[in-house]
């Protein structure tokens, strides 16, 4: 796992959110070229240009607003469908063949939403990280982590919120059954969970959940420096 701090410097303002490269071989030019083709998936345009020397990757975000902003605004019927859209949006990414999932941000912050339909549109980095096992088991507990925190939100509006945020413990409740459930949560007018597959159910009692607290443990992929824009 590569860690990004003083290697990506971070800046964000309301307009743009840019990553600049502090070294040239951080960059990945085959995932920019196929990250260019991906808008139509939910993915932000990047555009490559060039800072004191150094690759600049920048996000125009200005049409969009984050979940973090966003969130106790929503809903609970809309946050949900924009949590099946994420996890479908991560999911085509997965199935791509081109493109590493450890390499799509995921923190509330980093969620941008359409202001018109609410859908989902993300930032992915293409920098060179190796894809292994390790790193994917990494992003798929933070991105469980952060699916905890948003649901958490409506934690008194919805009685099985708690439980699914339980099940999320173990590692063996991939982003696969995850958005099976969520879809199925919403076909049942969010008043039944319905079944959690087996692995699910193991996530939330016993010895296995408290030995797998990804929640309460969990490794980021990207942690960078950051930069306030002015």
């Amino acid at each position: 796992m590569m860690n990004f701090m003083g290697k990506v410097i971070e800046i964000k303002d309301t307009q743009n959110y840019a990553y600049i490269l502090e070294s040239p071989s951080l960059f990945f030019a085959v995932g920019y070229k196929v990250l260019l083709g991906q808008e139509k998936n939910g993915f932000i345009r990047c555009t490559k240009v060039t800072h004191n020397g150094k690759d600049k990757l920048i996000y125009d975000i200005s049409k969009y607003k984050t979940l973090e902003a966003l969130l106790y605004t929503l809903r609970f019927d809309t946050t949900l469908n924009v949590l099946i859209n994420l996890l479908e949006t991560i999911l085509l990414a997965k199935s791509n063949g081109f493109m590493q999932c450890e390499n799509i941000l995921i923190s509330p912050d980093h969620i941008f939403l359409d202001g018109e339909n609410y859908q989902v549109n993300l930032i992915y980095l293409p920098v060179n990280q190796e894809s292994d096992s390790e790193n994917f088991s990494i992003f798929e507990a933070e991105l469980k982590t952060n699916l905890c925190v948003i649901l958490s939100t409506y934690t008194g509006k919805n009685p099985y919120i708690a439980t699914l945020c339980q099940a999320m413990n173990n590692p063996g409740f991939a982003i696969e059954e995850i958005c099976t459930v969520l879809k199925e949560f919403k076909q049942n007018n969010y008043k039944k969970l319905g079944t959690l597959g087996s692995k699910a159910k193991d996530r939330t009692s016993g010895k296995t959940a408290e030995n797998n607290d990804l929640i309460g443990n969990v490794k980021k992929l990207f942690s960078f420096t950051r930069k306030e824009s002015r």
